[in-house]
């Protein structure tokens, strides 16, 4: 009998680890979002960091962060956004 319980004990211990491993690589985590943009006019740029926050999991503030970049040029001004989950 002591042998049937090990067992049992095992495959709860196992199936535990797998359900605390599953959460926490889907858990929602608050995530920060870094985007550089940079002006340049007549040649000269300027730069200016901005991050934000989100509770997330890490697919989505991902997602939503890269969602950020951009690249405009309108009056020979031109705006570049870079962004990245930090």
């Amino acid at each position: 009998m002591p042998h049937k319980f090990n067992n049992t004990m095992k495959k709860i211990l196992i199936l535990g680890i797998a359900v605390v491993g599953l959460t926490l690589t889907s858990c929602k985590k608050e995530r920060t979002c870094e985007c550089t943009i940079t002006t340049t006019i007549d040649g000269n740029s300027t730069s200016q960091t901005v991050t934000s926050t989100t509770e997330a999991t890490k697919k989505d503030a991902k997602e939503a962060c890269e969602n950020g970049n951009s690249s405009q040029e309108l009056l020979g001004i031109k705006t570049e956004a870079v962004c990245e989950l930090k």
